[in-house]
């Protein structure tokens, strides 16, 4: 009785110390497995920063050629008023110029 006793505590201890050892890998691999992850997400918060960058960088670009256009636009359409003050003012001259030749003749 005593010898089985003794055989069965021996295999049961064995059997901690292998569950032990399993359990030990695992944690192992957990770790590795962790500081991998914590690799991977330190380069994708690095990726990340540095597509907010390009992204504001980006919008900042757009606003300022936005501006230009704007800024063309107002030009273009100041000289297009220009141009039709000076066209009605050659219309005017032109037709003073006509009624003046129909009373000469």
């Amino acid at each position: 009785e005593k010898k089985k006793l003794n055989s069965m505590l021996t295999n049961s201890n064995a059997a901690l110390e292998k569950n032990q050892k399993e359990l030990e890998d695992v944690v192992e691999r957990m770790k590795s497995e962790r500081d991998d992850l914590e690799g991977r997400l330190e380069e994708c918060l690095v990726e990340l920063d540095e597509l907010k960058e390009k992204t504001g960088e980006r919008c900042s670009l757009f606003e300022q050629q936005e501006v230009e256009l704007e800024t063309l636009r107002s030009e273009h359409l100041t000289a297009l008023d220009s141009a039709k003050h000076q066209l009605s003012q050659k219309e005017k001259e032109l037709s003073s110029a006509l009624k003046e030749k129909s009373i000469l003749e």
